[in-house]
């Protein structure tokens, strides 16, 4: 395994570009950072990351949502039958936003999201963010920029989170908002069915 550095420089506009790692193995090229920020890898492919959970601390690490807590493991369960509406990770009643996530209790990266949605309320509109922390600060990592319409109820929909680059984290989080109230009174609001997280 070897490493090249490429000196920083300036731009034509005067912006300075940072310093430039690649790390290669023979004549393969691994992976190219810029400063601190990986902007190319040629590392192995993707794999889901969090494990089947059967409670909120098991098998391992811990899922937290802002609401119901301890329904927080059911989105990531790894169940995705509609047999029954209340499934997934109910989001709370009568709430606009609520988020749920995943504490892998060490930093992993992260590429991309999957996410299974459903509501007891047809034509909602679910926007999503992606967020990740190390303590107790959240950064947006990427959205959903088109909104996923859950036009039939109690219908599992998805949708795809792919990130510009592998962000490493402990903890990552899905905000989710909408345009009607995501959290009806009852079992029948809005569930995170599942959401799945894959890097390496």
């Amino acid at each position: 395994m070897g490493t090249l550095k490429i000196g920083s420089a300036s731009n034509r506009k005067g912006v300075t570009i940072e310093p430039s790692v690649v790390l290669f193995n023979g004549n393969n090229v691994v992976s190219i950072k810029s400063g601190s920020t990986e902007i190319w890898s040629n590392e192995k492919p993707l794999q889901l990351l969090i494990p089947k959970m059967t409670s909120n601390t098991s098998p391992s690490g811990e899922a937290f949502t802002q609401y119901t807590t301890s329904t927080a493991y059911q989105a990531f369960d790894r169940l995705l039958t509609s047999a029954n509406p209340s499934y997934g990770c109910h989001l709370g009643d009568n709430v606009t936003s609520s988020y749920v996530g995943y504490d892998f209790k060490k930093q992993v990266k992260v590429k991309q999201a999957k996410i299974y949605a459903n509501s007891g309320s047809a034509g909602l509109v679910l926007n999503f963010m992606l967020q990740g922390s190390n303590g107790d600060s959240w950064y947006n990592l990427g959205e959903k920029t088109t909104s996923l319409t859950l036009s039939t109820a109690n219908t599992v929909y998805n949708c795809t989170i792919d990130l510009e680059k592998a962000f490493s984290y402990s903890k990552f989080r899905l905000n989710v908002t909408g345009s009607d109230t995501l959290g009806q009174t009852g079992r029948y609001g809005t569930q995170i069915v599942e959401m799945e997280l894959y890097g390496w």
